[in-house]
């Protein structure tokens, strides 16, 4: 084995680790929901979109395109896990919900089924990387809209609440592995998504940096000034209670100075 089979190989372990850790974050939600019976306001749009995701990238990891195993195994993790949320918001959903998340469901198989019939009869094998990774790359890049809604809430809100930083941090690191990855075996399909994905990250870091004050209830910490505290050393007092003390000093004065 080439050094570059074994740089490939260990990094594709190494991505399908990070990848999985990420799959199992919905874990601790779908707890919640299974505690208390109801999924609550919790939507299973990214469940049914993560689900197509896996789909694709299962196929075009399968040998009827790339005949990638590593791609295979973690999309194909990412499957049962997607298949396991979407069974639990099923059972525990409301009504509505439940036509909602059944419905998409159903389109998406659906889809892709029609999708992967066509490519094996109507695409020629050496066209196939093309017009599957083409897709994969499409659909990536529409679940990038979950990341950029976060990131309008934040400039919105001016709080970082609704973009917690350590699946940011994951996400990251996922990212340029994969990345990492793409382009140790010349996988544009790969890599574009992947990179994408690190330069969204990279930008919420830049939010979190300029938002990083703010409380998690959505307001902006205002600027603060020192005031002795019992113990003898100084607490923060917001720049508002300083001014109205400043002011009430300046009136006590006021009337000194007229007595």
């Amino acid at each position: 084995m080439s050094s570059t089979a074994t740089a490939l190989m260990v990094v594709g372990i190494i991505g399908n680790l990070c990848s999985f850790a990420l799959f199992l974050v919905p874990m601790i939600t779908f707890r919640k929901v299974i505690m208390r019976k109801s999924v609550g306001d919790y939507s299973g749009t990214p469940y049914v979109t993560t689900l197509l995701n896996c789909l694709l990238w299962v196929f075009y990891g399968s040998s009827a395109v790339t005949n990638t195993t590593l791609i295979i195994s973690i999309n194909g993790a990412g499957l049962a896990l997607e298949a396991i949320y979407i069974s639990i918001h099923l059972l525990y959903g409301t009504d509505e919900s439940r036509k909602k998340v059944g419905g998409g469901t159903f389109f998406v198989i659906v889809t892709f089924v029609l999708m992967a019939i066509c490519v094996m009869w109507k695409v020629a094998l050496e066209n196939r990387v093309l017009v599957v990774g083409s897709i994969c790359v499409v659909v990536n890049i529409l679940m990038y809209a979950s990341p950029l809604t976060a990131m309008r809430n934040v400039i919105k809100s001016k709080s970082v609440v609704s973009m917690p930083i350590g699946l940011s941090v994951a996400s990251f690191f996922n990212g340029l592995i994969w990345t990492a990855y793409g382009g140790i075996k010349g996988d544009k399909f790969i890599l574009i998504p992947n990179g994408l994905g690190l330069v969204f990250c990279i930008s919420q870091f830049v939010l979190y940096g300029c938002y990083y004050s703010s409380h998690s209830d959505g307001r902006v910490i205002p600027p603060t000034r020192r005031r002795p505290s019992d113990e003898g050393g100084f607490d923060a007092m917001p720049s508002k209670d300083f001014t109205i003390l400043h002011n009430n000093i300046r009136v006590i004065r006021s009337i000194k100075s007229h007595n």
